[in-house]
């Protein structure tokens, strides 16, 4: 116990160093959650572009597929 107390002595000993150290920390959080989302936002509308624009006009398609459309639903049997 005697090792955190001195720790959290050690963390406010330079208060600037501390806030700048946070501030990055918190920057580089927040960017690398905003690239994830965007990351996600771009995989899912390049899937839904390729499930509109790349077929044909008629579509023969799986049971359940226009509820929940995925490049990975599949015909069982196509034959």
């Amino acid at each position: 116990m005697r090792t955190w107390r001195m720790a959290w002595r050690n963390i406010w000993r330079n208060r600037r160093r501390t806030a700048a150290t946070t501030a990055a920390l918190t920057l580089a959080l927040l960017f690398s959650f905003l690239y994830s989302a965007l990351a996600t936002g771009l995989m899912a509308n390049m899937e839904r572009d390729a499930l509109d624009f790349e077929l044909g006009d008629v579509q023969v398609t799986a049971a359940g597929y226009d509820d929940r459309p995925s490049l990975y639903t599949h015909l069982v049997d196509a034959a």
